[in-house]
Formats: structure tokens, sequence, C-alpha cells
């Protein structure tokens, strides 16, 4: 017996009982039933009531037995189930005036070993020399780990309307040769901005405008001085919106960066005027793929002085040129990847940080073009398993180097990234490094090492 039938079967007892109550106590006083009439029809509504608390017994074991197969009748979507812990996010938040304020943060431990001694130890961005650092490594660290604030801010009546919201986000990867049980704080993120559907104004630190993709490699640079341009530097940026059509907007982005050299860190200066940064992007939707395809080139211009501890102060040009493409081919498998040229890079973790031809008094002090960009295939396996397969590389200009060794760095990666759940992740890294120097380099020619990354991630 399916399900409507004995909907109707049951909803036909039900209204042939009521008409027989209705029946019984509004009938006519002169159809008065005789005692064996009264008897019979009493025995038939006991029969009626017998059969319809066995049909109530069967309609629950039915619903008992379709929700083993199928879950609860009333089984929230992700999409519900998201918009619920949003609420809960909502009711939770701190309040400071017309601000709500809800901290957030991961806790994220590493072990990292590796066949060759990289630069730095826990995090890797190139391999020294194997003739003298070639030797087998072990890290261990929870400096990754992060803490943040967000800020949703009012509505301000100005510009047809804006909302505003801030950010304050640290790490503990900074300071200067740090203990891994003594980390060091580094400001990642803190702004402010207003925005609407057409337009964008930031102030404060956030990522560079430059280069706005990251691979989904495990390791913390994200493959700094391998290929990927960027950084994390104070700035005033705005962004304005147009829309070709229903499907297509154009992004205009600007910015008045401040930059510094990560080559000299201890010898840079600010010269007279900020780092400009642009980019022109497009979005093009489509019906059957929920992620868009976006599109950008970038650009950016720039001085970079220093004070050099043997021949005084010098100024150097820096400016790049960058493509930038995210593809996704289905709703679970993409593409994407960044190329780069320019020159004086290392303040945006480019030319294998080397932005001038400089080294211990030695050097024509002439800054340093390079080259290079990277590519990544990701496929969402399953809702919960995600593989990520890519190669890059930082290639400077040989030609520009008397003094400088690094003459190219390179790396390809693979790693499987397991969700438990949408706080707690685990995954699995190897990469291979490769690091070329200029011949004749004291340490070696060449640095190689093969790197395994095992890492948790737990999100609140």
């Amino acid at each position: 017996m399916n399900r409507k039938p004995l909907h109707l079967y049951l909803s036909l007892l039900y209204l042939s009982l009521i008409f027989c109550v209705i029946f019984m106590n509004f009938a006519p006083a002169q159809d008065v039933f005789s005692p064996e009439e009264a008897a019979e029809i009493e025995i038939r509504l006991e029969q009626l009531e017998a059969r319809s608390e066995s049909l109530r017994r069967e309609l629950a074991a039915l619903k008992a037995k379709n929700a083993e197969k199928t879950g609860p009748a009333e089984s929230l979507s992700r999409q519900e189930i998201d918009a619920e812990i949003q609420k809960e996010i909502k009711k939770n938040a701190w309040r400071s005036g017309e601000f709500r304020v809800v901290p957030y943060g991961m806790v994220w431990t590493s072990l990292v070993a590796a066949t060759g001694q990289s630069s730095p130890d826990d995090t890797v961005m190139w391999i020294l020399p194997d003739d003298m650092y070639g030797k087998n490594t072990c890290q261990l660290t929870a400096r990754r780990s992060r803490i943040g604030i967000w800020m949703d801010g009012p509505e301000l009546h100005v510009l047809g309307g804006v909302n505003t919201a801030g950010k304050v986000e640290i790490d503990f990867m900074g300071g200067i040769n740090p203990t891994h049980n003594k980390p060091g704080i580094c400001l990642r993120e803190v702004y402010w901005k207003m925005e609407n559907d057409c337009f964008q104004f930031l102030a404060g630190q956030t990522k560079d405008v430059i280069s706005p993709l990251d691979p989904h490699t495990l390791n913390y640079s994200r493959m700094w001085n391998a290929g990927n341009l960027g950084y994390f530097h104070p700035q005033f940026r705005f962004e304005r919106y147009f829309y070709l059509g229903c499907r297509t907007k154009m992004e205009l982005q600007a910015a008045l960066v401040q930059l510094s050299g990560n080559d000299l860190p201890a010898n840079d200066f600010s010269p007279g005027f900020p780092t400009v940064q642009g980019r022109i992007g497009w979005v093009i939707e489509r019906d059957w793929n929920p992620y868009p395809i976006r599109f950008g080139i970038s650009s950016h211009y720039g001085k970079q002085g220093y004070t050099l501890p043997v021949g005084g102060e010098q100024e150097i040009v820096t400016w790049s040129v960058n493509l930038d493409l995210p593809l996704p081919i289905t709703s679970r498998l993409g593409f994407q990847g960044e190329l780069f040229y320019g020159q004086g890079l290392a303040g945006v973790h480019g030319g294998i940080e080397q932005s001038i031809d400089y080294s211990g008094g030695n050097g024509t002090r002439n800054s340093i073009h390079s080259a290079g960009g990277w590519g990544e295939i990701w496929w969402d396996i399953t809702g919960k398993l995600h593989l990520a397969v890519g190669y890059g590389i930082d290639s400077p200009n040989g030609g520009d180097m008397t003094a400088c060794s690094r003459l190219s760095n390179s790396v390809v990666y693979s790693n499987l990234v397991y969700d438990f759940s949408d706080y707690l992740r685990t995954g699995i890294e190897y990469s291979y490094w490769r690091t070329k120097y200029r011949p004749g380099n004291p340490g070696g020619d060449f640095g190689t090492a093969s790197v395994i990354e095992w890492m948790w991630q737990l999100n609140f």
C-alpha cells in the first residue's frame, strides 16, 4: 500500500466518524433507534475505531522506514545550514555602538620535513646551496595560527548609500629569527572600507592590487619568490565596477601603496612618493557553472631607496606587468595561474628577493629584471576531498647580476586536503624545489629539496 491511498483512506474514515457523531447528536427526537439497532451501531463504531488505530500505526511505521532511507523529512540543505550558522554568529557577535564585531581565527599546526635546508626554515621560499647546507631538516610549528576580528559598521547615506566594514588580523610569523615557542606578531590585515554595488574605497593594510590570486599550496609563503607576486601592504585603494550587460562586469582598481625592500630590509628607506598599483579585470557569469570566469591585467610603478653600508644612498625603479586568470572548467575542476615581468621586485616577493645588485660592497647597484609565474589545476574529488597540482618559477635576469647569486627558483607540488567539517581539516603536500645559483657561488651552484608538509587546521 502506498502512502497516498493510505492518507485518503484514513481521511474518509475520519469523515465517516465525524458524520456519525454529528448524526447521533443532532438526529430528530422521533428517529430513536431500537436497542438492537443501537447495539449494532456501537459495534460498528468500535470496529471503525480499531481500524483507524491500526491505520495510524501503519502510517507511523511507513514514515520511520522512509526516514531511514532518505533522512528526516525536515533535514536542511547546506545553504540553509550556513544561513543558520550566520544567524547564530550574529546573535553571539559583540556590539560596540552601531558596530557588530565578530571574532574569528584558526589554529594551524604543521610538520615540515625536507631533504635540504630552506630559507626560511619552516616556510620554504628557496633552497640553500647543497654543498654547504645539504642536510635533512624537520620543523614542527604552530606559528601560522591566526586571530582576527571582523567589524560590520553602520550604513552611510552618502554616494547613494554605502556599507561600512573593517578587519584586523594577525598571525605569529613576524619578528627577527624568532624561536617556535616565542614567535613574533605579524600584522597581516588591518583596514576600513566602504562599498556598494558600484565602487569600493579601502584604507589600511591588505593584499596588493597586482597579481591577486594565490595557489592552493599548504606552504605558508604561497610560492612567494617562486612565481607568485604580491604581499600585504599599507594602502589607499579605490575600485569602480561597470556592468556590461547582465553577465559581465568590468573592475577598475587603483591604489597608493607603501612598499619596503625585502632584500636589504635594514638598509631601505622610502622615497618621496608612494608606489602606484592598478588593475583592470573582467568577471563573466555562466548559467551552467556557479564559478564565473575572471581575468585581469595589473601593473605597478614606484621607487625603492637604500642606504648602503658601502656606497651611500641609492634609488632604484620598481615596476611590473602581470596577468591573472582563474578558469573554472566545471563546478569541481578548474585552472588558475599568473604571469609577471618586471624590475626591482623584492618588495612584492619577486626576483627571488633580489631588487638591487649589491652584496657586501660589491655589485653594480642597478635594479634586477625578473620574469616568471605559476599555474595550478585544482579538483574537488568529493565535497570533502580536494586535490591541487601546480608549478611555479621565478627567473631573474643573470645579465643584471654581478654580486647577487640566485638565478632561478622553481617548485612543483601536489597536495590532498580533507575537510572533516566546515571547521576542521587536514592535508598533506609534497613539493620539489630547485634553486639555481651563479656559477662559482661559494656554497654551490644548486639547492634542491623534496619537502613534505602535514598540517591540521581548526577554524573558529
